[in-house]
């Protein structure tokens, strides 16, 4: 597993801030974040369906991604 640098670090930080839900992909290294659809219902869903597709399709059969939750 491939730890993510301080930069990345940093933009996980940020997006957890914002109330994102964070997925780190620790084989490509690759970051992807939206709204949590629970908080945000119908909320800039258009902006992030490429990468809401992308996860639900891969997180279920690999163990590759990390899943980054806000605090409550």
């Amino acid at each position: 597993m491939k730890m993510p640098d301080i930069e990345m670090i940093k933009v996980i930080a940020e997006q957890l801030d914002m109330g994102m839900l964070c997925f780190y992909d620790n084989v490509n290294v690759e970051l992807m974040s939206y709204t949590d659809p629970l908080k945000n219902i119908g909320y800039y869903d258009e902006l992030f369906i490429d990468d809401i597709e992308k996860i639900e399709q891969t997180i279920f059969d690999s163990k590759e991604w990390i899943v980054q939750q806000p605090l409550p």
